[in-house]
């Protein structure tokens, strides 16, 4: 195993220091080599080489700075205080933004018949720092869940209280009976 991680130590002394020669890679690699373990019965430095390569000495005295490795956000918390409240046809969506989200994704639900139909995608795409979404369902009975994102993952859904929606008192038209599909959701 020796070899491939040589290998590699050599190779990242080329891609940080591109002018380096083949000579002052052996040369700080045996140079700042550790010695091998005590014990080690095969380990006679005539026949094993300079040591184990030490790849912190080795990087630390090549000459670059190597910056620290960028550990990546942690997941978004789940937004809180998450209602959603109707105004004839009307939905409004609010929430505390989320520690480390960029952005949300919303989903609704209608009820149907007594039962409840599956999730479908309303936008995957709510800035970070809006906290407030509006949304014209259609008639019926719905729910909503919400979910921070970014980069690492996303948190938890959370889930408004149930809504009811009528357009009959308002000029958004609409009306009837809309059915929501279950992948490409609720007509706008």
């Amino acid at each position: 195993m020796a070899a491939p991680h040589v290998a590699a130590l050599a190779g990242l002394a080329y891609v940080l220091k591109s002018d380096i020669t083949p000579h002052e890679v052996e040369t700080l690699m045996k140079s700042y080599a550790r010695s091998f373990v005590a014990g080690c019965n095969q380990c006679d430095a005539g026949l094993a080489g300079a040591g184990m390569a030490d790849a912190e000495l080795f990087l630390a005295n090549l000459g670059v700075v190597v910056p620290p490795p960028v550990e990546p956000d942690p997941v978004p918390e789940a937004p809180f205080a998450f209602t959603a409240t109707a105004d004839n046809a009307n939905v409004t969506l609010t929430w505390f933004d989320s520690s480390w989200a960029t952005h949300y994704e919303l989903e609704i639900q209608k009820k149907n018949r007594k039962r409840w139909a599956g999730y479908s995608s309303v936008t995957t795409d709510i800035a970070q720092g809006v906290g407030e979404f509006g949304h014209v369902p259609g008639d019926g009975t719905f729910r909503y869940r919400l979910r921070a994102v970014n980069d690492t993952g996303a948190s938890d859904w959370v889930e408004s209280d149930t809504v009811s929606v009528s357009s009959s008192g308002g000029d958004s038209g609409g009306g009837g009976d809309v059915k929501c599909h279950p992948k490409r959701g609720c007509p706008q």
